[in-house]
């Protein structure tokens, strides 16, 4: 099972991608032709555990999707690799290979038929990346011995370099302003430019329940007074400023709600610690403290060393 996704841009991509329409649309754009020819992306249905083990986990989070073949009785797996390190690194065809043993292992351990397994690396970082094969990272490989070195295709998006104008050719409108937010994810100035064309054309009945991610997503990254919002947002069809507006109203609720948790919290934590103090000062002890205020004599101890009490 994957970890906690901690990165904004993976949790934005991991909830759009868990929608199966969205998902089969973002398929049928980046799959090679040959593959699109042969997998029937209709039957896709995900497969939510995922194959990501614990060692694997720094480096990708993934999205495993089944469907069948054409004219074919075998099935197939999609897996999309989000690859979320803060470093490009040359070895990631190792780590891929350590995946995919693994989840044909897991087929083998789960005493399924064994199903080919199409690795897809998604990639929106700043730094421009090539992957690299296995047979890339050898100097000299004598030609006797390349048949004993793995060698695979994975399907490779780096979403910072596309062209804005095949972008904006996807038909799909959310998958538009999806890719499109994501391209420009580490430039909010470039965010704030494109706000019209990113949610000027989308299309009520596609976003649906996939618009609000894509608010919250945005306004995680783009900070704007309301005012200005307003200006931006005064061209949008209705429907779609109303729905912006309404997310964007909550993620500022909701962030007012947490500051005042934050603050009561921190309050509780001070009125805490002056009970503690007055009561050493009185002479009670330690553990009688602890039992007061609810915490252990160990903490306790740590809150009158830090405060220069003993």
């Amino acid at each position: 099972m994957p970890g906690p996704i901690n990165n904004i841009h993976d949790k934005f991509f991991k909830a759009v991608v868990a929608d199966i329409g969205f998902a089969r649309e973002f398929l049928s754009q980046f799959l090679p032709k040959e593959v699109k020819d042969i997998v029937d992306l209709s039957s896709l249905t995900s497969e939510p555990d995922g194959l990501i083990t614990h060692n694997l986990q720094e480096y990708f989070i993934d999205a495993v999707f089944r469907c069948k073949l054409q004219n074919h009785p075998e099935e197939c797996f999609i897996n999309i690799l989000l690859e979320h390190k803060s470093q490009v690194e040359k070895q990631t065809s190792l780590q891929v290979l350590g995946y995919l043993a693994q989840a044909y292992l897991t087929q083998w351990q789960n005493g399924q038929k064994i199903q080919p397994i199409i690795p897809l690396i998604y990639y929106h970082g700043a730094r421009k990346w090539q992957l690299y094969s296995i047979v890339d990272l050898m100097d000299v490989l004598p030609s006797a011995l390349k048949p004993y070195v793995p060698d695979f295709e994975s399907i490779f998006i780096d979403v910072a370099r596309m062209n804005d104008v095949s972008i904006l050719a996807l038909q799909h409108t959310l998958l538009r302003a999806a890719v499109l937010t994501q391209k420009y994810s580490r430039d909010p100035n470039a965010l704030l430019d494109r706000i019209q064309t990113i949610f000027g054309t989308l299309s009520p009945q596609e976003a649906r329940n996939l618009l609000q991610p894509l608010v919250v997503y945005y306004f995680e990254i783009v900070d704007i007074g309301d005012e200005k919002l307003k200006e931006l947002l005064a061209e949008l069809p209705p429907p779609i400023r109303s729905d912006i507006m309404s997310t964007y109203d909550q993620i500022i609720e909701k962030g007012i709600e947490k500051g005042l948790e934050k603050g009561i919290e921190k309050g509780i934590a001070q009125k805490q610690k002056d009970v503690i103090l007055n009561a050493y000062k009185s002479g009670i002890r330690l553990n009688l403290i602890a039992n007061i205020v609810g915490i252990t004599p160990i903490e306790v101890e740590r809150i009158l060393k830090e405060s220069g009490q003993i």
